[in-house]
């Protein structure tokens, strides 16, 4: 005759005499609810980090769970509460070299003078490309102007955007630039994307940041040579 259910966090076989039978202790990664014939498995993203549980709870932030195990969160992905198998990518742009991240934001932004071109990322791709600035957060090694409004090529609205842009007339960005460097006096440059910086042409006169040396023509009863500074 039947007496009563098998109590949560056990399970009870056909025959079993007692309730808390100390042989059929749900094992960890299992619950057994009340009246369990049989442990049943956790599903992705949930647990039980003890044996003897009558309800699986959530997988907590940082970690993953799957089965009886829950294991850090890996390097180039993060992990919300509830993870299992399916682990969120860090976004192109970013990287992680650390593993247990919680949320996206823990993702860190490409860092300056690299970009960053796959998702799960635990490295920076690649030096930004001569005639560009990469300052944070890129995915390309070629971004478009971030003045442009549409930096990267692509408009979508990110937790991390990216700072960089091409080189503009004046200034010059060598390969892995972070930041457009000034032409300094006597040199320029009068298109975009330059890696280096031009000499100034005899019989005109170049300040800092020049783009467009044709109207410093040298004055009248002067001498410029190549590279004059000022009239």
């Amino acid at each position: 005759n039947v007496s009563g259910p098998c109590s949560g966090g056990y399970y009870c076989p056909e025959g079993t005499s007692t309730p808390t039978p100390s042989t059929s202790v749900c094992p960890k990664g299992y619950q057994c609810p009340e009246g369990s014939a049989a442990p049943l498995q956790c599903s992705d993203g949930m647990r039980t980090n003890s044996s003897g549980q009558s309800s699986c709870t959530t997988c907590p932030a940082g970690s993953f769970c799957m089965g009886a195990a829950t294991l850090p969160c890996p390097m180039g992905y993060y992990c919300p509460d509830g993870t299992g198998s399916n682990w969120s990518p860090c976004p192109v742009g970013t990287f992680s070299d650390q593993p247990g991240l919680q949320q996206e934001r823990e993702c860190q932004p490409c860092p300056q003078r690299f970009y960053c071109n796959s998702t799960a990322a635990t490295n920076f791709t690649g030096s930004c490309s001569a005639g560009f600035f990469c300052t944070s957060g890129n995915w390309r090694a070629d971004p478009v102007d971030s003045a442009a409004g549409d930096v990267n090529g692509t408009l979508q609205c990110r937790l991390h955007q990216p700072v960089g842009g091409e080189c503009q007339p004046g200034f010059y960005c060598p390969e892995g630039s972070a930041y457009q460097g000034s032409c300094l006096p006597g040199t320029f440059t009068n298109t975009s994307r330059q890696p280096r910086c031009h000499s100034c042409p005899p019989g005109h006169y170049c300040p800092m940041q020049t783009s467009d040396y044709a109207d410093n023509v040298c004055p009248t009863g002067h001498y410029c040579p190549a590279n004059t500074t000022r009239a």
